[in-house]
């Protein structure tokens, strides 16, 4: 991922995860979509549909980062869980696994390796399907415009502290 990392004007970095042509695993890059379209001063917003160790270098010098990704935890499809994954670690059965190395591993890497943003809070969307070329679950669809929203007020609760 050349050319991503967050610059000094910026103050937060969203990322959203997923693959497109696997139905629910698509609700982290159409959350993105829509924060693209709608923009938030100081904000980059990056999609990431391939391996998850690029996030190692995408966030890179952040103070906070907020992802957005598809998870399977046995909740019902659609619920959103929110993990400040700074002070608590993401459960490994959150990850979707169809990114390779999972969000999870990810995060411990970064861990251990000192390249963690100052500020890792993920959004977890609760998805039903994972096969190629399902379409997006209308559970997931519906959680969109909410998650939407928190990350709005994430951010907003970010640049105030």
């Amino acid at each position: 991922m050349t050319g991503t990392r967050v610059t000094r004007s910026e103050t937060c970095l969203v990322i959203g995860i997923g693959n497109r042509f696997r139905g629910d695993d698509a609700v982290g890059l159409l959350v993105a979509d829509r924060l693209v379209a709608s923009p938030i001063p100081e904000v980059r917003v990056l999609r990431v549909e391939g391996g998850l160790l690029s996030l190692l270098d995408a966030w890179s010098g952040a103070e906070c980062v907020v992802v957005i990704d598809a998870t399977r935890t046995g909740l019902a499809a659609g619920a959103v869980r929110r993990i400040d994954a700074t002070h608590v670690p993401l459960p490994t059965c959150a990850s979707t696994s169809t990114h390779g190395t999972g969000l999870a591993e990810v995060v411990e890497l970064a861990k251990t390796v000192d390249r963690m943003p100052g500020r890792l809070v993920v959004y977890g969307i609760e998805a039903g399907r994972f096969d190629r070329g399902d379409e997006l679950s209308e559970a997931c669809a519906q959680a969109i415009d909410a998650v939407v929203e928190a990350v709005r007020k994430e951010i907003a609760c970010m640049n105030s502290v």
